[in-house]
């Protein structure tokens, strides 16, 4: 197995969030790139829409893969959790 030579640590929650006890993120760039393309987006209280009279405390976690390209999962982490609370519920 090839070394890698930019490794990161998983990033983890430190306390409890309310029903999340803890939460964890890790990607992992792999050999042939020298940088990572997978993106995460993590919430731990997305806001409620104007259109929602009930909603409960949502937490939205993303996990975005590159795919030989950053532009897609960088919009996916950026927005898309805008169109999830903009939808009728």
């Amino acid at each position: 197995m090839l070394p890698i030579s930019n490794f990161e640590p998983a990033k983890h929650s430190l306390k409890s969030n309310g029903n999340i006890k803890a939460y964890a993120a890790s990607t992992n760039q792999g050999p042939i790139r020298d940088y990572n393309e997978d993106r995460v987006a993590i919430i731990l209280n997305l806001p409620r829409p104007e259109n929602c009279i009930e909603w409960k405390k949502v937490a939205y976690f993303g996990v975005f893969d590159g795919h030989g390209g950053t532009n897609c999962a960088d919009f996916l982490r950026d927005n898309l959790h805008l169109f999830v609370s903009k939808e009728k519920w």
